[in-house]
């Protein structure tokens, strides 16, 4: 029985990893190519740990409780890369954020196993867990709001299970941790679902206001509330020194009556989102999606 879970969990970490292959091109041209490369990083992580702790290999308990830590520490970094994705600084964020968020971590977990010479799992003290729930929380809170709302409930799931065997709740080797590369990679489907009608949107758009609503919706999924939110107030800060007569809201850009503008009351507007994205995309992405129809 234990052999046919280990075996549906590696299945599922494979194709987790290969979906998240498979993925590159929604990335190109944006700063979020550094969380897809994070992504990677710790879907391979999970993947060593499944198999590491499967029946094919006699690794010890210590052992497969660090690599255990280390895959769902490691999970959280495409969140929190997400959170610096943008120009210039984003490889700085990379370097002096996320990788020594990682170290601090796992130093805890890292410091018990050293303490018990190796001879016994590891486990975390309540500030340590709770820090990690904090960017746990960090990293969901993302996503809420925004049509991977669901996507991102598979996510913490996947992660707060996985963080039940550092504190002592549940073993590395329960049937019940088998569901984390299930949970992701239901996770990642939802994800793929949720944004292809972005895309289709973006394609079939016949004005450029349509056009305009459906590549913003598409950036509010990719970065999350918590940027959006930041271009939005920085671009009705345009709106309200040039007198427009349109304020960018979650939408897209409405005038007061709720309405879309005129092609002739979006050019400057456009204009303003276009310099503002220069900061998460390169030249061709956002030509691609906000000035297809010239």
């Amino acid at each position: 029985m234990m052999l046919a879970i280990n075996l549906f969990s590696l299945l599922a970490c494979l194709t987790l990893l290969l979906t998240l292959i498979r993925t590159r091109h929604l990335f190109a041209g944006l700063t979020l190519k550094y969380s897809w490369r994070w992504s990677l990083v710790a879907a391979t992580a999970l993947l060593l740990s499944v198999v590491m702790s499967g029946q094919m290999f006699e690794t010890s308990p210590a052992t497969n409780s660090l690599l255990h830590l280390v895959s769902v520490v490691l999970l959280l970094t495409p969140s929190v890369s997400t959170l610096g994705a943008r120009n210039p600084g984003v490889a700085t964020w990379q370097v002096f954020v996320v990788i020594p968020l990682i170290i601090v971590l796992l130093w805890p977990g890292l410091s018990d196993l050293i303490s018990s010479r190796g001879q016994e799992p590891l486990r975390l003290g309540i500030p340590a867990f709770s820090g990690l729930c904090l960017v746990l929380m960090m990293s969901m809170s993302t996503c809420l709001g925004t049509s991977l709302t669901v996507a991102s409930l598979f996510f913490f799931t996947a992660v707060s299970l996985g963080l039940c065997p550092a504190m002592g709740w549940m073993d590395v080797a329960s049937p019940w941790q088998s569901l984390i590369p299930f949970l992701l990679l239901c996770g990642a489907r939802l994800a793929l679902i949720s944004i292809r009608p972005r895309f289709r949107d973006i394609e079939m758009a016949k004005t450029k206001s349509e056009l305009v609503d459906a590549s913003w919706c598409l950036f509010q999924d990719l970065y999350g509330l918590v940027w959006a939110r930041r271009i939005q107030d920085r671009v009705n800060q345009f709106a309200v020194r040039e007198q427009w007569s349109v304020l960018l809201t979650h939408e897209g850009f409405r005038d007061a009556n709720g309405k879309s503008p005129s092609d002739h009351d979006l050019e400057k507007p456009r204009d303003a989102l276009r310099w503002v994205l220069t900061r998460f995309a390169d030249d061709q992405w956002i030509t691609e999606k906000l000035f297809r129809l010239g």
